[in-house]
Order: structure tokens, then C-alpha cells, then sequence
């Protein structure tokens, strides 16, 4: 039987499914609408039903981009996550190569900037579109190579 069929009573206790249901929508930050909505450590915490240490793994390992407000509270930008909480595909590749020179804040920004090398789509749309992962990787090096003097222009 599909879970479209599921009975209620196997959902289990209404007030932790409710807790995740309300961890599950990102929360808009004032202090930066361009790069939110934001998730926080607790709201992934209960959303993606994993601890905070492994949330804290994610962002040490840089498979998972995480900033902070200028009052030292880490936030995700949910852009980088799926409906059900999955990582856009390549990120941590994506990241690895823009760590190099770029502040976390910068990265997000390349990721949702439209790219003309990425038919004028963000990296992350286009990650999340499915399209070749390959061609944001050879996007974010030229990206970079402007930062060594490399670009072709």
C-alpha cells in the first residue's frame, strides 16, 4: 500500500508531525532577503529528523552551506535543499571549489545568480532542474578563475 493510503493513526503522535510539518517551512530573515528564506540548526534539527551534530557535520565537511548573522546564529539557506530535504546534487563539489577564495555569503550569492554559461538560470535551479552537474562545476572554476587573472576575456 502507497503512503497516499497510509491511516492516520501510523503518522504517529499529531504533535510531533505538526512540529515537523512547521520546521519544514523556512523562515525569511531580514537582514538578508536576497539569500533567504533561512533554515536554523533546530528547524533542521526537527524537519529532516537528524541531530545536531550531524547538521554540524554537514557544515564542517562543506557539503552543506551555512551562514552566520551578525548576531552568531548559523542559518541554511533553503535554496539548497529539496522538498524533502535532500542536498541539491553537487553541492558539495560546487562548494569545494568556490571555499577556495570566497566567503560563505559570496557563495550563496553565486548560487543564486543567474549564469549565462547556464542558459541564464541560477546554479541552483539548474541543479535542482536536474540538468548535467557538470556544466555548474565549469561554471563556478571560470567563475573563479577571475578571481587568479585566468579568464579567457
Amino acid at each position: 500500500m502507497g503512503r497516499e493510503h497510509r491511516d492516520i493513526s501510523e503518522l504517529g503522535d499529531v504533535g510531533v508531525l505538526a512540529d515537523r510539518v512547521i520546521a519544514s517551512i523556512p523562515r525569511v530573515s531580514s537582514s538578508n532577503l536576497e539569500l533567504g528564506p533561512f533554515y536554523t540548526t533546530a528547524s533542521l534539527n526537527k524537519w529532516l529528523e537528524v541531530t545536531r551534530q550531524y547538521v554540524y557535520e554537514l557544515s564542517r565537511q562543506r557539503r552543506i552551506l551555512v551562514l552566520e548573522t551578525s548576531d552568531r546564529v548559523k542559518v541554511y539557506p533553503a535554496f539548497q535543499f529539496g522538498l524533502r530535504g535532500a542536498l541539491l546534487p553537487h553541492l558539495p563539489a560546487v562548494l569545494k571549489i568556490l571555499d577556495e577564495q570566497l566567503e560563505p555569503t559570496t557563495q550563496a550569492m553565486w548560487l543564486i545568480t543567474p549564469q549565462t554559461d547556464l542558459d541564464g538560470l541560477t546554479p541552483a535551479r539548474w541543479l535542482r532542474a536536474g540538468r548535467d552537474g557538470k556544466a555548474v562545476l565549469a561554471s563556478a572554476r571560470r567563475y573563479m578563475a577571475k578571481f587568479d587573472g585566468d579568464d579567457e576575456e
